[in-house]
């Protein structure tokens, strides 16, 4: 089994399946227009997408629900940050 780190996601839906699709935010440091400074900036790279039907989705995120639910009763509340890149 191959194993690829993730810190991003994203979901996406039509009449006859979910998709999630993993990626990697990658910080680069680019130039700015500024004399002699560099800017961070986020880039993605999508890893791999994952198809689903509906009720396998449903499924999916009921178990990761329940598994999220025992993670914060162990170890904490886990702090949302969502942060949306364009690609």
């Amino acid at each position: 089994m191959q194993i690829i780190y993730s810190n991003s996601a994203n979901v996406v839906a039509t009449k006859h399946d979910f998709s999630i699709e993993f990626g990697t935010i990658i910080p680069i440091l680019t130039p700015s227009e500024e004399q002699g400074k560099n800017i961070v900036v986020p880039q993605y790279q999508a890893s791999f997408r994952v198809f689903h039907s509906p009720s396998h989705f449903k499924s999916l995120v009921a178990a990761m629900t329940d598994q999220l639910q025992k993670y914060e009763e162990a170890y904490g509340v886990v702090e949302n940050k969502v942060e949306k890149i364009d690609k």
